[in-house]
């Protein structure tokens, strides 16, 4: 005889309040486009579906932190302002999108006098549709505290924006985001953020980006060094053959956190898996800026988080367990293909890993160490990866 499996409400919540990740489904009902501007409103019977899974929108009564609140061991699947849902369940919010991707029926009904008593004389249907459905997943940072770069950027807006008074006259700056991976000439007061993303992990300079011309005879990672601090700080550069200056041998990193990542970069792994892939010049300078940016920037968990999704996708796709040996699961002192997860995704660091170690392992033998590998997206710019391995 096998004994009922009793779980009780208390547990399931509490294994459920451990899963720090989360699908979202977010709605869009008014689209403003409709006849003579009228608004698309979620209808009664939108609320009653969600109602027979247990999701209810919150009342009055309850706690202004609703999200935390109900997703924090108590609900599993809550609804923010009528916009987004979040839940725990893969498939349910699978569900709820193409439930509101399908429509919703609803019924209007039109009333009349019918021997003196009032009835529905008409029924007319209609599918009312959210004019954007997207669904994806996201990752709770439980205990969250700030980063370095996270209290660094607040103390710098603070200054900025907390001072009464005039404020100061605007001037041109060249203000790199670490964000969208570019430079941008800038030209207001003080920069706060970035002009393209509006994040505030930025540097700001007097000037404007320098333009450069590049250098073949130069190896990548001097170019790399030259350019990238020809003004003493880090920037992304415009590259011009034409117009652009030469970037001069005598260059300095005024900064000693940045002089400590850059350094880290000689004779790093990074550099000859580059060149053993025979990536372009161009490709090979976007991914040391890719991989400059996670590790003089990034939390040390973000970092780490990224090169393990990359790591388990390599375990995923490798077919040689002799590799198992060329790799690591931590952080190494210097970059490797790991490092450009952060910025070009798990898959496409992984595929490089894979094509790098086939390569390495066929030596001579040039048709065995060809493998395909995905378009790998560059900061600023998609690229193919799998036509730059000859």
């Amino acid at each position: 005889m096998v004994d009922k499996l009793v779980v009780e409400a208390e547990d399931v919540s509490k294994r459920e309040s451990d899963l720090l990740e989360r699908y979202v489904v977010i709605i869009e009902w008014n689209d403003g486009n409709g006849s003579e501007g009228k608004s698309v409103q979620p209808p009664t019977k939108w609320y009653r579906m969600l109602h027979k899974f247990g999701i209810r929108v919150r009342t009055e009564a309850e706690a202004e932190n609703v999200v935390e609140s109900r997703l924090d061991a108590k609900q599993s699947t809550v609804i923010v302002q009528e916009g987004a849902v979040i839940t725990f369940s893969y498939s349910l919010a699978r569900l709820i999108a193409a439930r509101l991707m399908r429509g919703i029926e609803v019924e209007h009904y039109e009333f009349g006098e019918v021997d003196g008593k009032r009835k529905v004389i008409a029924v007319t249907k209609e599918t009312v549709r959210p004019a954007l459905v997207l669904f994806g997943k996201l990752d709770i940072e439980k205990n969250f505290e700030p980063s370095i770069a996270d209290v660094r950027a607040l103390e710098h807006v603070e200054r900025v924006h907390g001072k009464r008074g005039r404020k100061a006259p605007p001037s041109n700056w060249a203000v790199t985001c670490y964000e969208c991976m570019a430079t941008h000439n800038v030209e207001e007061g003080t920069p706060t953020s970035c002009p393209i993303c509006n994040g505030v992990q930025i540097d700001y300079h007097p000037g404007n980006v320098m333009t450069l011309k590049d250098d073949p005879e130069v190896p990548v990672l001097y170019f790399w060094l030259r350019s990238r601090f020809a003004t003493g700080h880090f920037q992304f550069p415009t590259i011009d053959d034409e117009n652009g200056l030469p970037a001069s041998a005598d260059y300095k990193i005024a900064a000693d956190w940045q002089q400590d990542t850059a350094m880290t970069f000689l004779d790093a792994p990074l550099l000859d898996q580059m060149a053993a892939l025979k990536l372009s010049r161009e490709t090979q300078l976007a991914f040391l800026d890719a991989a400059y940016t996670t590790r003089s920037v990034w939390s040390d968990k973000r970092r780490m988080n990224a090169r393990l999704e990359a790591v388990t996708q390599f375990l995923m796709v490798n077919t040689d367990p002799s590799a198992l040996t060329e790799i690591s699961m931590t952080e190494m002192p210097q970059p490797d293909l790991f490092d450009l997860a952060g910025m070009v995704g798990k898959e496409q660091a992984a595929a490089l890993m894979v094509a790098y170690l086939a390569r390495r392992v066929s030596g001579a033998d040039e048709d065995a160490a060809v493998v395909d590998v995905p378009a790998v997206r560059t900061p600023g710019k998609a690229i193919s990866v799998r036509k730059l391995i000859a």
